[in-house]
This record gives structure tokens, sequence and C-alpha cells, in this order.
């Protein structure tokens, strides 16, 4: 099993890191690092860090950060951050730099919006930013073009905004456990959409569209809305796998 722990000479887990050493900086052919289920803090992490450029994929789940490390900015070949677990509060305008991400994970991290700047980050195919507090995405979304799968549950949206409706290679949206009161029809016209999960919202409708151009839906649940006669029109998608009402 991967670890981001220290090991001791008998290859027993050791104790969990409170910080990383300056010298970190001296990894130049750094290529991933793995700090999972630590208890590293923002103090923990040397300006060094930022020394490793070439850097495609940091995992820091489940530590002590209250905010995003601003080191990591200067790592501009990252792929893959996942902070799942930190209460960092706030992902800074500055992740727009990092141009060559692929997935980002923000599970469980006390945000309440995602920057404008997201929308920079073209190349993103995954995010999760699960449990959290959003009420609204910005508009910029549009522009990840990439996008495949985006994981929304448990936050407070009140609408799912048109913006998700412009990437084209969209196939999964989690957007369950919200307080989805509209869908713009964009979303349900998307060419590539597989799953369309918005159980526990407060939808008393879904956009025409849903039925007459969603056929290739596979997983739609509904669940815990307030939907009447709507859900009836969804006989008509004959190539729906399951419909979880």
């Amino acid at each position: 099993m991967r670890t981001g722990r220290t090991c001791a000479p008998d290859g027993t887990e050791g104790p969990p890191l409170s910080a990383l050493p300056q010298s970190i900086e001296k990894l130049v052919n750094l290529d991933s690092l793995y700090l999972e289920d630590n208890k590293l803090t923002n103090a923990g992490l040397p300006d060094g860090l930022g020394a490793c450029k070439d850097m495609k994929g940091i995992t820091l789940q489940r530590n002590r950060l209250t905010a995003f490390p601003m080191q990591l900015i200067q790592c501009r070949a990252l792929e893959e951050i996942y902070f799942d677990g930190n209460e960092i509060g706030v992902i800074p305008d500055e992740i727009g730099f990092l141009k060559e991400l692929r997935e980002i994970g923000f599970q469980s991290c006390g945000i309440k919006e995602i920057p404008r700047t997201i929308g920079h980050c073209v190349k993103i195919e995954i995010i999760h930013i699960e449990h959290n507090q959003l009420e609204v995405l910005p508009k910029t979304m549009g522009r990840l073009q990439a996008l495949t799968k985006i994981y929304l549950n448990d936050n407070k949206l009140v609408k799912l905004h048109a913006s998700l409706g412009k990437c084209p290679k969209m196939q999964v949206i989690n957007a369950e456990d919200n307080h989805i009161k509209g869908i713009s029809k964009k979303i349900a016209m998307l060419p590539k959409l597989k799953h369309l999960l918005l159980a526990n919202n407060e939808l008393k409708e879904l956009p025409p569209e849903i039925t007459q151009m969603a056929g290739g839906l596979r997983r739609l649940t509904l669940s815990g809305n307030k939907l009447q006669k709507d859900v009836m029109k969804l006989e008509k998608l004959g190539d729906l796998g399951g419909i979880a009402e």
C-alpha cells in the first residue's frame, strides 16, 4: 500500500511527518510526492518545495493545512494536486498559473468558491470538490474543454450553471445533496454525458431537453426532489440503463 509515512529499517510504518526538510529543494528530478495521512502544517512545508520544478503530482490529503501552500504555484509542471481533508478554506487565484493540471482534489476543505482563474487551467479533466460550501460556479468553468468528470455533491449550489454545458467532453456530473432548483438546458445537451446525479435537491421540474436530447445517459438519480409528472417523461429515454428515482 502506498503511504506518505516514513518507514523504519524493518519496513514498518514510522510516525507521521510534521515537517519536510528544506533540503527537499535538492530533489530536482522529483516526479511525485505522496504525503497523505500525516500531520503536516503550512509551517512544515519549506519554501524549497517550490524548487521541485518538474514535480507532476503531490498528494496532501488528511494533513493539518489551513491554507493552500503557495510554494506549489512555482511548480508549473504539476498535473495532479490533492488536498482532501484539509481546512484550507480558499483556492487562491494563482491556481490559474498551474496550466498543466489534469486532476484536482479539494474534498472537505471548507471551500466557499472556485476562483474565476480556474478557467486558465484548460487541461483539467477531473475535479473533486465534494463536501464543501459552494453556492455558485464561475462562468469560466466553460473554458475547461478537457473536463470529463466533476464531483460537486454535498455543497450549497442552487443551480447547475450553463457554463458546465460548454464542456464538450463531460461524462459525469455529480451534484447530489445540494439545494439545486434549476438546471441549464445546455447541460442536458452535453453530447458525452453518461452520469447526471441530482438526488436530494429541490428540483420541481426538469428542462424538456432532458427527455428530448439526453438519450445517451446511463445513470440519472432524482430521488429526494419535488418532481412529479416530469419523472414519467423519462420513459422516453430508451437507452437509459437505469433511473434511480
